[in-house]
């Protein structure tokens, strides 16, 4: 789930923020899922914002900070209440390292003993990315749907790795998108 400073952004009319409009589709999702046939349940969120010393970004910037995702719960079981109160509990902050958050729901996903083979998927919530797996800011600040360009090109590379990892595994993506309509052309 992104939960970078964008999502603090709103939308819509009436205006609400992202994260608002997020953590409820979210939580509808949780609502859909079934115990009864042993669905169950995790949570990655990105970013996870730590300290680091001070490094160059690729567009020239410098930044003493690095972002990366987070496990915040394995799976569940067939209790959905503690995820549902770590959703409620999410705020925006930091960039969108989305090739480490996927990264961290695949560690969800195939790091689970329970879970048949047979029936792996992941959801994904999220939006473009700007941050590489190794947790460093890109500087790329521009619109997405016109190319990525040098700047956000490792971003890029990482996310796809990501998703193409999650592939191997077995592991369906679905995507969710929160936002305007008409803002994304890829």
């Amino acid at each position: 789930m992104d939960i970078s400073g964008s999502m603090a952004d709103s939308w819509s009319s009436p205006s609400t923020p992202k994260l608002t409009t997020a953590k409820t589709v979210l939580k509808s999702f949780v609502s859909m899922l079934r115990p009864d046939v042993g669905d169950q349940v995790g949570l990655a969120t990105f970013p996870l914002v730590q300290s680091s010393s001070n490094y160059t970004e690729d567009c020239g910037g410098s930044y003493n900070q690095k972002y990366y995702g987070q496990i915040v719960k394995n799976l569940t079981g067939t209790s959905y209440t503690t995820v549902n109160t770590a959703i409620d509990g999410m705020s925006a902050v930091g960039g969108t390292p989305i090739a480490d958050g996927m990264t961290k729901g695949l560690a969800i996903m195939t790091g689970a003993a329970v879970w048949p083979p047979t029936r792996r998927s992941s959801s994904c919530l999220g939006r473009y990315g700007n941050i590489e797996a190794n947790g460093q800011w890109t500087g790329y600040q521009g619109n997405t749907s016109t190319g990525m360009g040098g700047c956000n090109g490792q971003a890029e590379t990482d996310a796809t790795n990501a998703a193409q990892a999650a592939k191997t595994a077995g592991v369906t993506v679905f995507t969710i998108a929160i936002g305007d309509s008409n803002v994304f052309s890829r």
